[in-house]
């Protein structure tokens, strides 16, 4: 043979795939027949068939998380989410902010990353999750049908797109990091350490972020972030002091805290604190809500959805509404608040 190699192509119906070997070491066991180049070419295409259904295997196992908004299901949703805005385009963003002086030059060049206005967080949180919206709605109808490559290969590129508007929110949030670990900065605790742990916070953050509150990312993101470092300092603190001295001891505790009733007021004070805790991520009317249907007050009973709707003026399904969204938000706050208890265990 002439051939310098051996050409495989095989086709798919998204795509083409060429392989090709040197065929020298061959030529004499061809002797003019097709027969090796055909094994050879059965041999690659089964190789290519277990790699797609690997690649299947795993996107169709995988959890989707989004946060839902109306407008995914609108007509003509996908034009008008992933078209890109008037005044939402990331090139017209520009920042001439210098580092301050003594940054680190790592993370000097984070003061290089333009910070997004209020229009393009909008538009960037709503089309990261719809991506996963649609995402997540082709790997449902893959999972109830026969797979398809096409479908297989648009949730790959739906999430693949999701991810990198994702890491642009976080690239362009960095500093908000920077500035919050300046402030735990101690004995215990080292600047580059801080920064490395309030990264993780802030990428969760994104990923569960309600854009559609109309609130600055800026807003929950320190809040997540700072909640995360607090945890860590005070971790840092108490292993660094695991061994106290009984004159220590003495002096920290109290006959009041040794009582059974300062017991069992500490107990109702830290049930209270856990409760305001979860409640934090909710605005006054969704709060009341809560309270009212749980009888999370110690003066109030449970009270029915028609009892709210009488006191908040409003319709009992509107009741129903906003006790939904609330406890989908609280289950994302307790979410987080799970995730820092994880990092929390694992670097121990």
């Amino acid at each position: 043979m002439s051939l310098s190699t051996i050409q495989f192509d095989l086709d798919s119906s998204t795509s083409s795939t060429t392989f090709e070997f040197p065929c020298g070491q061959f030529e004499e066991s061809l002797n003019g027949s097709d027969v090796v180049v055909d094994e050879f070419k059965e041999i690659f295409e089964n190789a290519t068939k277990f790699n797609w259904e690997e690649k299947s295997s795993k996107l169709l196992d995988l959890k989707i998380e989004f946060l839902y908004s109306d407008q995914f299901d609108c007509q003509n949703a996908a034009e008008a989410i992933l078209s890109e805005e008037e005044g939402c385009s990331l090139g017209e963003c520009k920042t001439d902010k210098k580092a301050p002086a003594g940054t680190p030059p790592y993370l000097a060049a984070l003061y290089g990353i333009p910070l997004l206005t209020k229009k393009q967080e909008q538009y960037l949180f709503r089309k990261m999750n719809f991506l996963k919206f649609r995402a997540s709605q082709i790997q449902l109808e893959a999972l109830y049908s026969e797979t398809t490559r096409k479908q297989i290969d648009l949730i790959e590129t739906y999430l693949a797109e999701a991810m990198g508007i994702r890491n642009h929110i976080v690239s362009a949030n960095l500093r908000l990091v920077v500035s919050i670990a300046k402030k735990f900065v101690n004995s215990n605790n080292s600047f580059h350490d801080l920064v490395s742990d309030g990264n993780v916070p802030l990428i969760r953050a994104v990923e569960i972020f309600d854009f559609e509150r109309g609130t600055r990312f800026s807003t929950y993101g320190t809040w997540a972030v700072q909640n995360s470092l607090k945890r860590s300092s005070k971790k840092s603190y108490q292993q660094k002091n695991r061994f106290p001295t009984g004159n220590e001891i003495v002096f920290e505790s109290s006959a009041e805290s040794r009582s059974p009733v300062g017991a069992k007021e500490k107990y109702h004070t830290d049930m209270k604190s856990s409760v305001n805790a979860m409640l934090s991520p909710l605005d006054e009317r969704d709060q009341k809500i809560v309270r009212m249907r749980f009888g999370l007050d110690q003066t109030m009973q449970p009270q029915k959805f028609r009892e709210i709707a009488q006191q908040l003026q409003i319709s009992t399904e509107r009741v129903r509404q906003l006790l939904l969204r609330a406890m989908r938000k609280m289950k994302d706050f307790a979410e987080l608040e799970r995730m820092n208890l994880e990092l929390e265990l694992e670097s121990d």
